[in-house]
């Protein structure tokens, strides 16, 4: 559709070893762990309450994931954080685990937009556009490099569900770690609607509150970005039966949680997070598709596709049902020599749809799949030993562990998670604007947009212990 991104290939982030710590000082480097790093040192920035406290044991959350992320139609270099808890106690629950959008205007690319888009506007005629050269204005519209119809029509009269920039700013292809141009220092479900409305919103020019030190920190490891490319034949031959079989529980109600194809049985396959010798109880054909396509990169933590489609753990669980995944016939036809055979591929296996989550507070726009978080960060990061201390309490005059449910918290390992998925606005607009036409024609009118400002945006979870 003429105005839309291009959705591109998948792209899977894996560790890259211990950074340096004198690499951990760029907010535009991407990084596993670590303490956030903020986009510039005067701009207001997320209240650390409501943004990397757990809601539900009120521990401070752990920085998962900070990458660099921008749009190469985008004036602002972008930069997304993901905390969760590490308690797995609190795994899935709502106010667990928060994902954060950052934007940094980067003036540069900003009159690089604007130029290419004064240089492919239409021109307006000697006569005008109007009979006889009447009702013409003969003005050139810098316009959005992009818009959608809802961002358009909506975003004037619409009562979002809060209002202003979540936290701080006055505001307003994918690369993923790279963009053409280099960053630069400035100059719904009621759970899910409830979690999001309980943020406390910073009034714009307040002086910047910075965060405490961070208790819950892991040691922050580099971050390497390679393109995903699979063995397209062998997936969709093998999960052909299990696609309709899903389309058709998906149709007929609640799964049952058993097998599509009746057998119990189970294949152990590579991958240090992905071995097993018996499938989990539960096991669908999401899980099917996703341990195939896991396994063949098994160290990948994360899987980055922004407005692409996601890799469902499950089709049974309370994920699944909000964005109710299903495909749209019983088999891919193509040929082996197909160069769009790949895609077709991931289309088929993870149809979705988001009309049930929230939209963006400040433009309407729908959220959109941007990239989910894999169980082999788990590993990775050594967040086992970085778990919250738990409770003691005192009994016949003596300090003890905590019996029963409690005991079994003192075995925690931390985090746990099939797959954490991040949605975010599909404008990513800036305050509820887009494009560049706000901007003006001058690097001197964007000053009122160079503080960093910083979005709150969706996160859902599916467990590894999937409910049956």
């Amino acid at each position: 559709m003429a105005g839309r991104r291009k959705v591109e290939p998948v792209m899977l982030g894996f560790s890259d070893g211990a950074m340096a710590a004198a690499d951990d000082t760029d907010a535009f480097t991407c990084k596993l762990g670590g303490q956030a790093l903020w986009l510039d040192t005067t701009s207001e920035i997320p209240s650390q309450a409501t943004t990397a406290i757990c809601q539900q044991c009120k521990a401070a959350m752990i920085l998962l994931v900070q990458a660099y992320v921008p749009l190469n139609d985008s004036a602002y270099d972008r930069v997304l954080y993901v905390w969760a808890c590490n308690r797995r106690e609190c795994s899935g629950k709502a106010g667990a685990a928060r994902a954060v959008r950052g934007h940094l205007l980067n003036r540069d690319y900003a009159m690089k937009l604007i130029r290419s888009a004064r240089a492919t506007k239409p021109q307006p005629s000697a006569l005008g556009s109007g009979l006889f050269g009447s009702g013409g204005s003969g003005k050139i519209d810098f316009g959005s490099v992009w818009k959608t119809e809802a961002c358009e029509s909506k975003q004037e009269n619409s009562k979002p569900m809060f209002s202003g920039p979540l936290f701080g700013g006055n505001a307003s292809s994918i690369s993923f770690g790279n963009k053409e141009q280099e960053p630069k220092q400035p100059e719904p479900t009621d759970e899910l609607a409830e979690d999001l409305e309980a943020l406390e919103i910073a009034a714009p020019g307040l002086p910047r509150e910075e965060w405490a030190m961070e208790t819950a920190l892991v040691p922050a490891q580099y971050l390497a970005i390679d393109e995903e490319v699979l063995e397209t034949a062998a997936i969709a031959d093998k999960y052909a039966f299990e696609i309709q079989q899903a389309e058709e529980s998906l149709n007929d109600g609640p799964s049952t949680g058993k097998h599509s194809d009746g057998s119990g049985g189970g294949e152990e396959w590579s991958g240090e997070r992905y071995e097993r010798s018996v499938r989990p109880q539960g096991t669908d054909a999401a899980f099917e598709q996703f341990t195939d396509i896991a396994s063949q990169n098994p160290e990948q933590v994360i899987r980055y596709q922004f407005g692409g489609t996601p890799l469902f753990y499950s089709f049974q669980d309370h994920t699944a049902q909000l964005l109710n995944p299903s495909s749209t016939s019983p088999s891919i036809d193509y040929d082996d020599d197909d160069d769009d055979a790949e895609e077709a591929v991931r289309t088929q296996l993870r149809k979705y749809s988001t009309d049930k989550l929230p939209r963006c507070p400040h433009c309407n726009g729908k959220r959109v799949f941007e990239c989910q978080l894999m169980p082999a960060i788990l590993t990775v990061l050594p967040l086992s030993t970085h778990v919250p201390k738990q409770d003691t309490v005192s009994e016949e005059g003596g300090s003890k562990e905590q019996s029963g449910g409690k005991w079994m918290q003192a075995l925690d390992l931390g985090v746990e998670f099939g797959t954490m998925m991040v949605f975010s606005c599909e404008n990513d607009c800036h305050g509820g604007k887009t494009g560049t036409q706000y901007l003006g024609s001058g690097g001197s009118s964007m000053g009122r947009y160079a503080a960093a400002a910083y979005y709150e945006e969706c996160v859902l979870v599916q467990l590894e212990s999937m409910q049956v």
